[in-house]
C-alpha cells in the first residue's frame, strides 16, 4: 500500500495555471510491511524518486500527473494525482514469477 500525503508548495511556473504539490509518502505491500528501494515517476513533470529502506518518498507533482510506482518484485501500480487525497492507499501486489524445473545432482559422483 501507499499512504499519500499532498501539500500545495510553490506555482511551478509563471506561464502554468497548475500548482506543484508535494507528494510523500510511504509505500507498503500487502502485509503493511514497507517496500524499500521502489521507484515512483510522475509523469508529466518527468520528477522521480525511489523509496528509502522504510519506504519513504516525495517528489513534486501537478494535478494532471500520473504516479507510477515500479519494483520489480510488485506489478506496476498507477496513480492519478487528481484523483489523490490525503490518506489514499494504494495496494501494490506481490508478482510471482514461475521458474523452469530445476535438476540436481551429486558432485562427483558417476
Amino acid at each position: 500500500m501507499c499512504f499519500l500525503m499532498c501539500f500545495p508548495l510553490y506555482h511551478l511556473h509563471a506561464q502554468d495555471d497548475q500548482y506543484a504539490w508535494l507528494f510523500s509518502g510511504t509505500v507498503y505491500d500487502e502485509h503493511f510491511v514497507p517496500v524499500p528501494y521502489t521507484n515512483v515517476v510522475a509523469h508529466g513533470t518527468g520528477q522521480g524518486d525511489m523509496t528509502d529502506s522504510m519506504g519513504i518518498f516525495s517528489l513534486y507533482v501537478r494535478s494532471t500527473d500520473q504516479l507510477s510506482f515500479y519494483n520489480i518484485s510488485f506489478h506496476d501500480t498507477t496513480l492519478y494525482v487528481y484523483a489523490a487525497r490525503p490518506g489514499m492507499h494504494v495496494k501494490l501486489k506481490r508478482k510471482v514469477y514461475m521458474l523452469p524445473g530445476a535438476m540436481i545432482f551429486r558432485w562427483g559422483n558417476t
